[in-house]
């Protein structure tokens, strides 16, 4: 391996982790492209076209290993290695697989595939153990066997084909949103690291053509919009006119129109911020009158901005604070109609509107809509809350072992930089949790943790979902939600409420990130060294 100490060992590196990345990306759309053709396939033929593809996998260790220690076996299973290689063989052909498999035990046994696999005092009796699959492989059944696998394996990686199949809708829009991910990554690594154009624009029509209405949507045409604008300027004016026509109040046609938009966009998030943040805290202060007259200020301080759909919920909470049940059920009835497009206050809303419906006897005797002491005030309405932030030191344990560095020798050879040793692992826990990474260890997040309540009201309601506040030893705080089983919900979970998060998060966008993780990886998590090893591994994995 290249030692960390040459010269440009920093840049060889970053040109490896690059590779891997285009690498990486480009397996996803690969995996998730055949695994959606399974699907597609009636019930007989995807039985058909699993076996063929787990036994290949299992064949090419075999030849693997039949290569590496005598290039020339004789037989039928070296005709069928040529076949192979002359691009013949394929995965419909599972007749020549069992051939080749039934060739080599009939001739070798069941050897467990290793160095000196060949040598004669090992007889087949003495190497049938039980064979445990490699982690990565149970993971990934598109990865190659290793010479340490064998066809015990093959159920094993069928099963695990079997199970990332997108049956449902629900799993075909996780693999899309896989895909078309990728892609996306996939066009920022050439436009950002290689500087390629060309490969960036192909990439970035081939996501839109396939996946017109992704969750990149808006920044893709932005992209195609400025990529073109010095090479092809009649398609840059589409892409541009798009923005303009179909999407004027998004950022990116605003930036258009204004190249100073984006530095006054940020300006004015961080004055709303404080803005709604000031409501928020005379709310939890009870300082209902003062939050009605704060509201009534915005228009005065943000001239032209309509106001959001989060502010008049607090004003409707403290009308409903000061007044009785009509003028509460008025103020949520005009939100309603305000905010026609609003997905995180208006179902919430709209869920506390039925409540009046079926309660109105009882809630039309109050002296004002909304008690304290009210038994089903959590079921009808969620308000702010007090939140404190409980402390948690960094965790005392043994240090995982780390690799010693071999002497740097006079005739070392460049090689590509061997992957840094980490103590984090994929899917081993069946526990998942989303997470907003702050990086400000003090910044108040009431707030922001109320949005998230809000969503998952209406988005989870009944899955017995909550999210928890951690302070990671002084450095930085964890918003983490769940837990959620498997992966997948987790993702979904990231797919659906990331759009949201500069809506939610009442800080700037600049101060935090988004990620999920195992549980096994998040009780890891001690300090900011480990957090910031986490996110690396994030990128580099999901």
């Amino acid at each position: 391996a290249l030692p960390k100490t040459y010269t440009d060992y920093p840049l060889i590196s970053k040109t490896a982790e690059n590779l891997e990345l285009l690498a990486d990306r480009l397996t996803t759309i690969s995996q998730q492209d055949t695994l959606q053709m399974l699907a597609s396939l009636p019930d007989a033929d995807r039985e058909i076209r699993i076996g063929a593809l787990v036994r290949e996998q299992a064949f090419k260790a075999l030849n693997s290993a039949s290569n590496v220690t005598n290039s020339s076996l004789p037989g039928p299973t070296q005709a069928l290695a040529n076949s192979v290689r002359d691009g013949k063989f394929y995965f419909s052909n599972s007749t020549a697989l069992n051939q080749g498999l039934i060739d080599f035990k009939r001739r070798w046994g069941n050897r467990k595939l290793e160095d000196n696999w060949r040598r004669s005092q090992k007889s087949a009796s003495d190497v049938t153990s039980a064979f445990t699959p490699d982690q990565a492989i149970v993971n990934n059944p598109f990865q190659q066997t290793g010479q340490n696998q064998t066809a015990a394996n093959i159920e094993t990686i069928r099963r695990t084909f079997i199970e990332g199949i997108p049956l449902t809708a629900g799993q075909k829009l996780i693999s899309d949103q896989k895909i078309a991910a990728a892609y996306y990554d996939i066009g920022n690594y050439y436009r950002d690291v290689l500087m390629d154009t060309a490969e960036a624009l192909n990439t970035y029509e081939k996501l839109l053509k396939r996946f017109p209405e992704n969750p990149n949507q808006l920044a893709i045409y932005y992209n195609l919009y400025r990529l073109n604008l010095n090479i092809n300027p009649q398609r840059s004016d589409e892409f541009k006119n798009i923005l303009l026509k179909d999407f004027p109040d998004s950022p990116f046609a605003k930036t258009i129109l204004d190249p100073q938009y984006s530095q006054r966009f940020d300006e004015q998030e961080i004055a709303f911020n404080l803005f709604y943040n000031d409501a928020y805290n005379l709310y939890l202060e009870k300082k209902y009158s003062d939050v009605l007259s704060h509201i009534d200020s915005y228009g005065q301080k943000f001239t032209g901005r309509p106001l959001p759909a989060q502010l008049d919920y607090l004003r409707a909470l403290a009308t409903g604070r000061t007044q009785k049940l009509p003028q509460l059920e008025m103020a949520f009835k005009q939100l309603v109609n305000a905010y026609p497009d609003d997905k995180l206050i208006v179902p919430l809303v709209k869920e506390h509107l039925e409540f009046i419906d079926s309660n109105r006897l009882m809630l039309n005797e109050r002296i004002v809509a909304l008690v304290d002491d009210d038994p089903n005030r959590d079921r009808f309405v969620q308000e702010p809350v007090n939140q404190t932030l409980p402390v948690v030191a960094a965790a005392s344990g043994i240090a995982e072992p780390r690799p010693v560095a071999r002497p740097v020798t006079s005739d070392a050879r460049i090689s590509t930089p061997v992957k840094e040793f980490s103590i984090f692992v994929k899917e081993e826990s069946a526990l998942f949790y989303f997470v907003i990474n702050i990086s400000d260890p003090v910044v108040n997040l009431s707030s922001s943790r109320f949005g998230i309540g809000q969503f998952n009201r209406i988005n989870l309601p009944q899955a017995g979902i909550k999210h928890q506040l951690k302070n990671v030893n002084r450095e930085n705080q964890l918003i983490f939600v769940g837990p959620f089983e498997g992966r997948d919900a987790a993702q979904n979970y990231f797919n659906s409420i990331n759009p949201m998060m500069k809506e939610i998060m009442k800080i700037p966008a600049i101060k935090y990130n988004t990620f999920f993780i195992n549980q096994q990886n998040l009780d890891k998590i001690s300090d900011r060294a480990t957090l910031d090893q986490y996110v690396e591994f994030y990128k580099n994995n999901y």
